[in-house]
């Protein structure tokens, strides 16, 4: 299990750090994007589309299970329609994003409220693993609506369209987010080490 997390993590960021130079080489649509914000971009789509995948397989118990299915049907559906609005319509506004991020908060709080209520029919080092993992979860939407917000009182509209700009550049108009999105990087790491230690330590029992 563990050379399989780090393989997914090791593939994502690969990706990333791929599409980073893709963006900043070329003028693509999007817009050139910082190393800060595309380090966040991959930390939101791997706790988003792949870690919630492994630790369905890695947890054992059929309610602990239940939860995270729902958690990647939440964010799948999102995939979807959040692409067609990019790639297809082109017509992405953050206001969208800031609206289901709202939404996914209230799931993402009632699924942490239905496991508690029934920790006892749950294994306890597996109920704190997903506990930990919902709420980064609610921790990372929260800031991503904070990024949206900010991000749109600079950009206005001018995310739609062939020439739609979605990332914050190395521009100076985008210093100030880029510098708080750098703090927030090195905090969420420090939140997935620790997860990350306690999964392994669960691991070997």
């Amino acid at each position: 299990m563990v050379f399989i997390f780090f393989g997914l993590l090791i593939t994502t960021g690969l990706i990333t750090a791929y599409y980073y130079f893709k963006q900043n080489k070329q003028d693509n649509i999007g817009g050139k994007i910082s190393a800060a914000k595309a380090f966040w971009l991959g930390y939101a789509l791997f706790n988003y589309f792949v870690f919630p995948f492994f630790l369905y397989f890695f947890l054992e118990n059929s309610l602990l299970k239940l939860v995270l299915t729902l958690i990647i049907c939440l964010f799948y559906f999102r995939m979807l329609i959040q692409s067609f609005l990019m790639f297809i319509s082109k017509n992405w506004i953050p206001t969208y994003g800031i609206i289901y991020n709202m939404f996914s908060i209230i799931i993402v709080l009632s699924l942490l409220f239905k496991i508690s209520i029934n920790f006892n029919g749950v294994d306890r080092i597996g109920f704190l693993i997903l506990s930990l993992f919902l709420f980064k979860l609610i921790l990372i939407l929260f800031t991503d609506t904070i990024y949206a917000h900010k991000f749109k009182r600079l950009v206005g509209n001018h995310t739609k369209g062939k020439k739609a700009v979605w990332y914050a550049s190395n521009e100076k108009k985008f210093q100030n987010i880029n510098s708080i999105t750098y703090r927030n990087n090195i905090i969420f790491s420090i939140l997935s080490i620790t997860l990350i230690t306690l999964m392994f330590y669960y691991d070997q029992y």
